[in-house]
């Protein structure tokens, strides 16, 4: 292992550790102070237990140089996201809303994805980023209109009946249309050499 490979990989570890060491002092002023961090959250401490982890990741994602930052930064946005769900589903008692939630978890991933295409300048990761969060956001809301409905009323939304196997169906055909016209697009269009 080169001088070379070895430094950002002990930038990495610095950056890690006193993450951690930052952690353990944090959890040791509040033992010191006698707080009781789950009676303070309403039960759902334990939901720190991710939270915070997550953004320790997150944090040396974005305070680290090279190819690991780009892990670390969609590890923390994911770990963090869940653990917010969980707190969020433990506050209010609707663990039923995983049914569709999950749907935040690619949406971390997007987010990951833009903050470190926003931290290295590299608009690909920024665009990709984007588009991911806007795809998962757009099936949380859609998701989470019909599961709440059905979930208050009993009863989907929408009612197709024995039809649904043709709507998977026209749905499925449309995606590779677009899929088909997109290709036939960027075979067409000119190429800057």
């Amino acid at each position: 292992m080169t001088a070379l490979t070895r430094r950002p990989m002990r930038a990495d570890l610095t950056v890690i550790g006193g993450a951690i060491v930052m952690f353990g002092f944090i959890g040791l002023v509040v033992t010191f102070a006698d707080v009781d961090l789950s009676h303070w959250l309403g039960g759902s401490g334990w939901t720190m237990l991710i939270v915070v982890p997550g953004l320790v990741l997150l944090a040396a994602g974005l305070l680290t140089n090279g190819s690991r930052s780009l892990g670390l930064t969609i590890a923390g946005c994911v770990v963090t996201t869940i653990g917010s769900m969980l707190l969020a589903m433990d506050q209010l008692g609707r663990y039923e809303a995983w049914a569709y939630a999950w749907a935040l978890i690619p949406a971390a991933v997007g987010l990951g994805l833009l903050l470190h295409g926003l931290r290295s300048d590299d608009r690909p990761f920024v665009t990709m980023g984007m588009r991911l969060a806007a795809i998962a956001l757009g099936t949380f809301a859609v998701a989470g209109w019909f599961f709440e409905t059905l979930f208050q009323t009993g009863e989907p939304p929408v009612h197709i009946g024995d039809g649904w196997p043709l709507l998977v169906i026209a749905i499925g055909a449309t995606v590779m249309l677009l899929g088909l016209f997109r290709w036939t697009e960027d075979a067409a269009a000119p190429r800057a050499d």
